[in-house]
């Protein structure tokens, strides 16, 4: 069932990243460095948490389809998560992939969504360390500050299949970053 909705996910990214090339809209490459806080859950009648600052760098594009309508795309990473509160499930590091639409909502400011695939280290108490792959639905706000400097915020949620003894592993995440666009 979750490799159906990967498969999915990835042919509608596909046939939405060849209509943005039929408009010849003009694309925009950025890069960003972001900093937030996760909380991550499972089994949710055991208490299994952990809160963390993920630290993490985005590389993406935005494209202008219309004046008011944009699509990106990002490749992500978590380099480092420090602990705030350890009860079990912590996360170390992840990567992966969004597809990123957006609308003008005023001057200078764009709204997002995001729609994409994460895997990431989770290393619970009882066993070893695991790569687990999920989806993440998220949105946020992109402000201008100049030409090239945007700020971010934003609110994701990623769910995980579930391994060994945790089951329906979460995340919430709270970023706040800086984008430079080229």
């Amino acid at each position: 069932m979750f490799i159906q909705r990967i498969n999915l996910l990835l042919l509608a990214s596909a046939v939405t990243l060849m209509a943005s090339n039929v408009h010849a809209a003009p694309v925009t490459p950025y890069v960003g460095v972001s900093i937030g806080e996760t909380s991550n859950f499972s089994n949710k009648t055991i208490s299994r948490s952990f809160r963390g600052i993920p630290v993490s760098t985005t590389v993406g594009y935005i494209a202008m389809m219309s004046p008011y309508v944009y699509l990106g795309g990002e490749f992500f990473g978590v380099l480092g998560n420090v602990t705030l509160d350890n009860n079990g499930l912590k996360s170390t590091h992840s990567y992966g992939v969004s597809v990123v639409p957006a609308i003008m909502i005023a001057d200078h400011t764009l709204a997002f969504m995001r729609v994409g695939l994460i895997w990431t280290m989770f290393k619970p108490q009882t066993i070893h360390s695991q790569w687990q792959n999920g989806y993440q639905l998220g949105m946020g706000l992109q402000f201008s500050v100049t030409p090239n400097i945007d700020l971010r915020t934003e609110y994701i949620y990623s769910a995980y299949n579930s391994f060994a003894s945790v089951v329906n592993p979460s995340q919430d995440t709270y970023n706040f970053g800086i984008i430079y666009k080229f």
